[in-house]
């Protein structure tokens, strides 16, 4: 009975925990979220997996996709070849595909295994801290996917793995 009474008291902790984490990790300003909808995302600074160094306005001119995504995240899995396909398809669209990995190795892996030939436009950050993926965008679940416009502009936010990347269209 006292094991009963000790497994109900850990249960509503960690349920308490699970539901308190959402309400206490309140988005700083610099996070990008819904509200800036059709506004552009303020520049930050990365790093490629390949050690390039980047900014987001770099990329100014071009259509702009920042996707989330991890090694064990089974919808990226999935997803990725045909975010891949859909970069070779479209040369004019830059796609920064941020993982969430703990390892280098899992993405360097990873990579072997699903991409055979990383198109150009396709750059591949490693995001261990979690300062773009949770600091910048606020992303806690993946895939998660940013449209940004040729004036990096939000446009759209899609949450989870998108079915149709071979005909997803940037609006005008």
């Amino acid at each position: 009975m006292r094991n009963l009474a000790i497994l109900i008291i850990l249960c509503a902790v960690i349920l308490g925990i699970g539901y308190a984490i959402p309400h206490i990790m309140k988005p700083t300003n610099d996070n990008v979220d819904l509200a800036m909808m059709d506004e552009q995302v303020q520049n930050f600074e990365f790093q490629s997996l390949g050690g390039d160094h980047h900014a987001l306005h770099d990329f100014m001119g071009n259509p702009v996709m920042v996707h989330f995504w991890a090694t064990w995240c089974a919808p990226c899995v999935v997803e990725f070849p045909e975010l891949v396909q859909f970069a070779i398809n479209n040369p004019n669209v830059t796609i920064i595909a941020v993982s969430s990995d703990t390892e280098t190795d899992k993405i360097d892996r990873f990579l072997n295994q699903y991409v055979s030939n990383q198109p150009p436009n396709m750059i591949i950050v490693h995001d261990v801290r979690q300062t773009i993926t949770q600091d910048r965008f606020g992303t806690f679940q993946l895939p998660e996917t940013y449209i940004l416009d040729s004036d990096l502009v939000l446009t759209e936010k899609i949450i989870g793995a998108y079915k149709d990347w071979d005909t997803f269209q940037f609006l005008p």
